[in-house]
């Protein structure tokens, strides 16, 4: 949970002493908090057995993260000068705002609010500190919030404040978010147009952005399976492109074969190409050669040899296969769940407009 929980890189700060001096010899380290009491506070997350349904899995959830707050809390007064307390503060922060969004109880938000203020005062990384914030100003901006009549300024604010920042991206998406808790759409419109304009090549933008309904570029580096380089979506602009994540282990993947050569004989001169992207593992690259080959899969294949770890499949989470994408003739991003109605999504696809010309 926690290893997915906000879909930001952790930075690692460190204080080092002026080049060429020594620190003092009688000069103690900042205290820490022990490894043990962060494992400890994480193996609080193992549910005890496999929920029968998500109603289970959520009440399952609900009474371990109350066990994290409660832990988290005694870790908090037993180090309360550890310079690393943010690790159990954000922990914390994102265990009480799962137990607002499944319990929607008062006592859990003021919670989240006190634990998001504990950790902006802290020497936290703005990694932590970019999220504390949002909860920390949500509370001013939302209907009824100290701030609520000066929502937007509030909101331009906090973007403001990660602006020369590495979290510059992820205080615009939480800006948006902010947007949609203070019904201020033109301003998360603004914020959307900047994101897609400046930040969509970043996984989690991209993902976010998709989410909002916005179409985004669909980017990646392949290696054909004859050693060529294809560049998406550069190389293939103008064309629908079908993009098929597969492996030859995959049993739902080659039943559906079958069904990809008939439709890829039927569209591929009308401005379609398909490109798989296999997803077997480190040293099959002859294997998949030699599959391709004998079932006559007469299209583009790529291959990396990552396994789940492929880049592309990475890049846009893929957890299971097939995963078929239809990519615009303007290289972004027609649909991500093309495979119920793949020559719908295709003609579909065709029937937009393709990509602007460049202005002079």
């Amino acid at each position: 949970m926690f290893a997915r929980r906000l879909g930001f890189l952790v930075l690692v700060t460190a204080f080092l002493a002026p080049p060429g001096r020594a620190l003092a010899a009688d000069a103690q380290p900042a205290p820490t908090i022990p490894g043990e009491a962060l494992k400890k506070l994480d193996s609080t997350l193992k549910l005890p057995r496999r929920p029968k349904s998500r109603q289970e899995y959520v009440q399952m959830l609900s009474k371990q993260m109350a066990e994290l707050l409660k832990l988290g809390e005694q870790i908090e007064k037993d180090h309360a000068t550890a310079s690393n307390l943010h690790l159990v503060q954000i922990r914390m922060l994102v265990a009480a705002d799962f137990l607002v969004r499944s319990r929607k109880a008062d006592a859990a938000e003021k919670q989240r609010l006190e634990i998001a203020r504990r950790l902006l005062a802290s020497n936290a990384p703005v990694t932590s500190k970019v999220t504390a914030d949002y909860f920390v100003t949500l509370d001013r901006v939302r209907p009824g919030g100290a701030a609520a009549k000066d929502a937007a300024k509030e909101i331009r604010s906090f973007i403001a404040r990660y602006g020369k920042t590495t979290e510059k991206a992820a205080a615009l998406v939480r800006g948006v978010q902010l947007t949609q808790r203070a019904g201020e759409a033109a301003l998360g419109s603004e914020l959307l147009d900047t994101l897609e304009k400046d930040h969509a090549e970043k996984p989690t933008v991209s993902m976010f952005l998709r989410s909002a309904g916005r179409k985004v570029p669909f980017v990646a580096s392949l290696t054909l399976l004859d050693g060529k380089k294809l560049t998406l979506p550069g190389d293939l602009m103008g064309k629908v492109v079908v993009v098929d994540f597969w492996a030859t282990w995959c049993p739902p993947c080659i039943a559906s074969l079958p069904h990809m050569k008939q439709l890829y004989a039927k569209v591929k001169d009308k401005g379609v190409e398909f490109v798989g992207i296999s997803l077997d593992r480190a040293g099959e690259k002859q294997k998949v050669t030699d599959f391709v080959k004998q079932r006559g899969l007469s299209w583009l294949h790529a291959y990396s040899g990552g396994y789940w770890g492929d880049p592309t499949a990475r890049k846009y989470g893929i957890n299971s296969i097939p995963s078929v994408w239809v990519i615009g003739k303007d290289g972004k991003i027609f649909s991500e769940k093309a495979r119920a109605d793949l020559e719908g999504t295709i003609n579909r696809a065709l029937a937009e407009p393709g990509p602007k010309p460049p202005t002079q």
